[in-house]
C-alpha cells in the first residue's frame, strides 16, 4: 500500500476524525464513557479504511484477476452497510428515547444526521456501488459530537435541565407560542449548603430539577436559571392545566420533602415574556412569605 496515496484518498475522513479526536482530549462536557467509545470507534474506522486499501493485496473481499475479472463473494460488500443499518436502526430508537423531551430546534442536527446515514446507505445499495464507507462513517460520526457539543451548551451541566441562555433563545424564539411562565424558587437551599454541606445542596437541586423535568416536551420546557432559580414555560397550555401541572410538581417535591415557592403568569400574544416573569417572580414572594 502506498502511504502517500492512501493519505491523498482518505484527507478528508483523516481531518475530520483528527479534528474531532482534538475536540474530546479538550472538551470537558462529554463523560469519559463517550470518549473511550468515540476512541475506539475512530480506530476501527481507520482500520477499515486502511484493510480496504489494502484489498488487492489481501483478497479478504474480493481479488482482481489476471484477466482484469472481479472475483469474490457478491454479498460480502454489502456486510459493512448492513452492520452500518442496523446501527442506523439502533441510533434512531435512541434518539427517541433521549431526545424526544426536547424541541425541534434543538435536535434538528442529528434528524439531519439520520437523513444522511440512511441516504449514504440507499446510494450505496441503489447503485450496487462497493465504496470505502469510512468516508460516511466519519461524517456522521463529527457531524453527531458536534450536534453533542451544541446541546451541552444549552443544558446545565449539574441538573440535565436547559440553562439560562437556553431560555432567552427559547423565549425569543417563541414569545408568540408561549401562554404561560412559572417561577420557581427552593427554599432552604442555604442551611441545606451550611448545614449538610454543599454535595447534599447539589442532590437537592437535582431532585427539585427531576420533579420540574417531569412530562416536559413540546408543551413544556423547564430551565434552571442558576443557584436555587428555575423557571417553566407552557406553550398552548390553558391555566387550569398550567395549575395542574403547578399542583402537580409540589405533590413531587414533597415526596422527596423539598418545598419550593412557586409563581406564574399568563401571558397573551402581545405580552412581553421578561415583564411576565417579573409578575410570576412577585407571585411566587408573595407565596413564599405566607
Amino acid at each position: 500500500m502506498d502511504i502517500s496515496q492512501y493519505l491523498f484518498d482518505h484527507y478528508i475522513m483523516l481531518t475530520e476524525l483528527i479534528g474531532l479526536m482534538a475536540l474530546l482530549a479538550t472538551g470537558v462536557h462529554l463523560s469519559e464513557e463517550t470518549k473511550r467509545a468515540t476512541r475506539v470507534t475512530v480506530f476501527l474506522i481507520i482500520l477499515e479504511s486502511i484493510m480496504f486499501s489494502m484489498e488487492q493485496w489481501t483478497h479478504i473481499v474480493f481479488h482482481i484477476t489476471a484477466d482484469n475479472h472481479w472475483k469474490g463473494n457478491p454479498y460480502v460488500p454489502y456486510i459493512p452497510y448492513i452492520f452500518f443499518s442496523c446501527y442506523a436502526i439502533l441510533f434512531t430508537v435512541l434518539f427517541i428515547v433521549r431526545y424526544i423531551k426536547y424541541n425541534l430546534r434543538t435536535i434538528l442536527g442529528v434528524l439531519y444526521i439520520l437523513a444522511s446515514c440512511y441516504l449514504g446507505i440507499y446510494l450505496n445499495l441503489a447503485r450496487d456501488s462497493y465504496s470505502d464507507y469510512a468516508t460516511l462513517f466519519s461524517s456522521v460520526i463529527v457531524l453527531y459530537y458536534l450536534f453533542l457539543y451544541q446541546l451541552q451548551s444549552k443544558i446545565d451541566y449539574l441538573t440535565g435541565m436547559l440553562n439560562r441562555q437556553s431560555f432567552y433563545h427559547d423565549s425569543d424564539c417563541d414569545k408568540k407560542k408561549i401562554t404561560a411562565i412559572c417561577s420557581v424558587d427552593m427554599n432552604e437551599l442555604k442551611w441545606i449548603n451550611d448545614s449538610k454541606g454543599h454535595e447534599a445542596g447539589d442532590a437537592a437541586i437535582k431532585a427539585v430539577a427531576e420533579c420540574l423535568m417531569k412530562n416536559t416536551g413540546s408543551r413544556k420546557r423547564a430551565y434552571r436559571m442558576g443557584g436555587d432559580e428555575f423557571v417553566v414555560t407552557y406553550i398552548d397550555m390553558s391555566e387550569q392545566e398550567v395549575k395542574e401541572d403547578i399542583s402537580r410538581m409540589r405533590s413531587d417535591l414533597s415526596e422527596v420533602k423539598i418545598v419550593c415557592a412557586f409563581g406564574y403568569s399568563m401571558i397573551s400574544s402581545e405580552d412581553d415574556i421578561s415583564a411576565s416573569l417579573k409578575a410570576a417572580d412577585k407571585q411566587m414572594i408573595r407565596t413564599r412569605l405566607r
